[in-house]
């Protein structure tokens, strides 16, 4: 039995703006960062941006020089940004920044199914680069066919594990027809908060069908 239909997305891979390697600042190369951020919104003309570097870092809070209109970027929605950091202030710190480029990435909450409904999680391998979280995401970078059909591609919680320390979460990845096709990098981040934040959960376990290095399972523990 496939995948509810429910978590079928499309694959993004949008530029919204132009990007450069880098810039200067009285003779200084100033370092251009690109990082998984929240967009929080266009105040007082200017884009907001926060996230957490690694695990439960402190969230750095970013005041863009520009506002953001795009109809596909709403406030908490997770995108690529890359920046460079004004008045040569030292990297991942809270401060005003200059905006270089913004990517639109995959977004999702985490899905619940019973284990028996999760057949076929594995249909189609991913080829993974890294995955990290930052605070209640799940940040997921790596390599996929490439095809302009939608497909499942999901992160999905075993209903039956919801009340254990440790609760399985699967990445789907299921396209709907073999494509013979080359492959390209893509983003995705996940909000766990619904299952990180359950009462007995002491971390999370996630299944990959990685065909990187042969490693299936990244375990991520409070």
């Amino acid at each position: 039995m496939k995948l509810l239909n429910r978590f079928l997305i499309a694959i993004f891979a949008t530029l919204l703006a132009g990007c450069v390697n880098s810039n200067t600042i009285d003779g200084d190369i100033v370092p251009v960062l690109t990082d998984v951020v929240t967009f929080d919104g266009n105040i007082d003309g200017c884009a907001r941006f926060s996230f957490n570097m690694i695990d439960d870092s402190p969230t750095i809070n970013l005041v863009g020089n520009k506002e953001l209109n795009d109809e596909n970027l709403a406030p908490g929605r997770r995108i690529l940004l890359s920046y460079q950091y004004d008045n040569g202030k030292e990297a991942y710190q809270s401060g005003n920044i200059t905006i270089r480029a913004v990517s639109l990435i995959n977004n999702g909450n985490v899905g619940v199914l019973p284990l028996d409904e999760l057949e076929g999680w594995n249909d189609d391998s991913v080829y993974l680069y890294s995955i990290w979280r930052s605070g209640c995401y799940i940040n997921i970078h790596c390599r996929l066919i490439y095809s302009t059909e939608p497909r499942r591609f999901a992160l999905v919680a075993s209903e039956s594990s919801l009340d254990a320390d440790i609760i399985n979460l699967y990445l789907v990845h299921d396209l709907p027809t073999p494509v013979n096709s080359f492959d390209r990098t893509y983003f995705a981040s996940f909000n766990i908060a619904d299952v990180w934040n359950r009462p007995r959960c002491k971390g999370i376990r996630i299944h990959i069908a990685n065909s990187n290095l042969s490693k299936y399972t990244f375990d991520f523990m409070k």
